[in-house]
């Protein structure tokens, strides 16, 4: 398969080039990534964002590919405005801009969610369709290289504006301006990233960029730091602050752990008995159709029809699939599936008896 990055960091990657200069020689030789149910949602997400047709997705995909796209409506109203633009460039999507040397060599790309590139001026939008909170715009090294990318391909432009449009969670629009000094100053801090990078022995230095990178199954300073984070993590006299940050760095921890055993399973059962391991078989999963089960129990006289009801869990989730459509099918006014969902809640109320779940963290 070609790599349409020929084989150079990509604006996605270039916080983690940053700050962990090594990680570029330790992805080279680690395996490719698999897809995760978020990354697959969000490539849907986009796909229907490039092609301005979101009627093959699914519900809740289809109200985040909406919602992106009002969320572009403004960040382009916003744009046009401030800046006085008469007629408004058409938008170019999926379009994969190269941050080029001064000899005109590619060195790093960036793949532009959505682009308007005017006479001096362009705004660049990158769509998020994950849960977490993506780092701001005036501190996110993808949207700053973005913009370089954009500069590099349209040297003429005095101004770029770059922004993060939404999450899973919230309608969030969050935009930066970068003028002519600051695109050239961002243009040679990122040439020096590279550099830093390209040298033999590089520094490897790991942190919550470790989540996202291939190589952290088998790098020894991710393992230093996931060990680090449990051991601090143990220590009784930590304060407020140590515990939040601990916590907050839980997930990275998580992510190179798992990655860690991804790995040590694929090595197969010789290597793994040779360091004191083995695959261990994976439990018996065991299924059972309601309806036969039911008659099954019923004519052998096991169970009575009322015991067999309180057997039974009602997913509300899979209620909801089934029920909201049809909601919103028999009431037009029901233009949404938020208010799909609030209108079979109060349907459904006499039946349910509510709860709360134990409180969770959340960063303010």
């Amino acid at each position: 398969m070609t790599d349409e990055r020929a084989g150079l960091p990509s604006a996605s990657s270039m916080d983690r080039v940053v700050n962990c200069p090594g990680s570029v020689a330790a992805e080279a030789a680690a395996p490719p990534s698999e897809p995760t149910a978020v990354s697959a949602f969000g490539d849907r997400v986009h796909e229907a964002l490039e092609i301005q047709d979101a009627t093959g997705l699914e519900l809740t995909e289809q109200e985040v590919a909406l919602r992106l796209d009002d969320l572009e409506t403004m960040a382009v109203q916003e744009w046009v405005t401030a800046n006085a633009i008469q007629e408004r460039p058409k938008p170019v999507r999926e379009e994969r801009n190269w941050v080029r040397d001064l000899m005109l060599q590619p060195i790093a790309s960036a793949k532009i969610d959505v682009g308007y590139v005017g006479a001096e001026t362009a705004l660049v939008l990158d769509f998020k369709s994950g849960f977490l909170m993506p780092t701001p715009s005036h501190r996110n090294w993808q949207l700053r290289t973005q913009a370089v990318a954009v500069w590099r391909e349209h040297p003429y432009l005095q101004e770029i504006w770059v922004g993060i449009a939404g999450n899973r969670l919230s309608d969030r629009l969050d935009l930066t301006r970068y003028n002519a000094t600051e695109l050239q100053f961002s243009f040679y801090e990122i040439r020096h990233a590279l550099w830093r990078a390209a040298q033999p022995g590089a520094t490897r230095v790991a942190g919550d960029w470790c989540k996202y990178c291939r190589a952290r199954a088998t790098c020894s300073e991710a393992a230093y730091y996931a060990v680090w984070i449990q051991i601090i993590g143990e220590n009784k006299d930590l304060t407020a602050v140590q515990m939040k940050e601990v916590w907050q760095r839980s997930r990275v921890v998580d992510s190179i752990v798992e990655a860690i055993k991804t790995r040590l399973k694929e090595l197969g059962t010789g290597p793994l008995n040779l360091i004191g391991l083995n695959l261990k078989p994976g439990a018996s999963v065991r299924k059972a159709d309601i309806d036969k089960t039911y008659a099954i129990l019923i004519e052998a006289g096991l169970i009575t029809d009322a015991e067999f009801r309180s057997c039974c869990q009602l997913g509300i989730g899979k209620v909801q699939e089934i029920a909201v459509p049809r909601l919103r099918a028999k009431n037009p006014e029901i233009n949404t599936k938020a208010l799909a969902i609030q209108e079979l809640d109060r349907i459904l109320d006499p039946a349910i008896t509510r709860s709360r779940n134990k409180p969770s963290l959340e960063v303010l």
